[in-house]
């Protein structure tokens, strides 16, 4: 196989190949962050996170909460499976959109919940919310479990 460019008609940008000068700024960064010496996830965030996340509420759907409020998730599918069970009561079903991330299905089956699935709309290639179906499955407290795959 040949590849089909000579070397000086492209830039590599592989992930280890980085022929370019990090800018300061992300050095700096690095460095700062260097200093608190824990590398890993955390549920430790400081007062200027809050501030920058509070302050986007506020300015973009004019909305507060308590710092206390906060909650940190180490990612979107633990934080899935814990607002499954924390949102839903036993006998609740979950609602979401298809089609979704699988961990969706997997979080209500996880914490033993039935679900029901609104197809997304698709017309020519963009999907839209069918809010009539989306009404309905969310005002049916009799629902069964879909039987097709979500």
């Amino acid at each position: 196989m040949k590849f089909p460019y000579k070397d000086e008609e492209f830039i590599r940008m592989w992930v280890a190949d980085m022929e370019f000068a990090t800018p300061d700024v992300v050095i700096d960064g690095i460095k700062e962050r260097l200093k608190k010496r824990i590398f890993g996830y955390t549920r430790v965030f400081e007062e200027s996170y809050y501030d920058a996340f509070a302050g986007w509420c506020k300015n973009r759907y004019d909305w507060t909460f308590h710092r206390k409020e906060l909650v940190m998730s180490n990612g979107i599918i633990p934080a899935l499976y814990e607002l499954v069970e924390y949102i839903c009561k036993t006998d609740e079903k979950v609602l979401f959109l298809t089609p979704s991330y699988a961990y969706f299905k997997y979080a209500a089956d996880f914490n033993k919940r039935d679900y029901l699935c609104s197809d997304l709309k698709n017309e020519d290639g963009q999907y839209s919310i069918d809010f009539e179906d989306f009404e309905k499955k969310a005002a049916d407290v009799e629902g069964r479990r879909t039987e097709k795959a979500c």
